[in-house]
């Protein structure tokens, strides 16, 4: 039981870093910053082996959005969640898709 329990905060803690199930609508790159990362606490699972993967920042025409995380089932046994997330470099912020692995 403790090993399911670390297996499953491991799992957390890796789809949690910054995140995303999609690539966010365009554009993929911003002159400004993304805000802080929010802190989101999910429930348990609607089904076996589902895993949690926390939202992100979109930019959009009006701004910065959240796009909250969710619960997603892999796409095949033993698939890790990657994480999306924006990087800084050359004056300009850019979208890095996350993806399975």
């Amino acid at each position: 039981m403790a090993g399911r329990i670390l297996l499953l905060g491991s799992l957390l803690l890796a789809a949690c870093g910054t995140n995303t199930r999609q690539a966010p609508s365009l554009p993929l790159t911003s002159g400004d910053p993304p805000p802080a990362e929010r802190v989101e606490i999910p429930g348990p699972p609607l089904e076996p082996g589902q895993v949690w993967v926390c939202g992100h920042w979109t930019k959009t025409e009006a701004g910065w959005e959240w796009d909250s995380g969710g619960y997603v089932t892999p796409p095949r046994e033993g698939a890790l969640w990657a994480p999306g997330r924006w990087v800084e470099g050359d004056g300009k912020w850019t979208w890095i898709v996350g993806g399975w692995r």
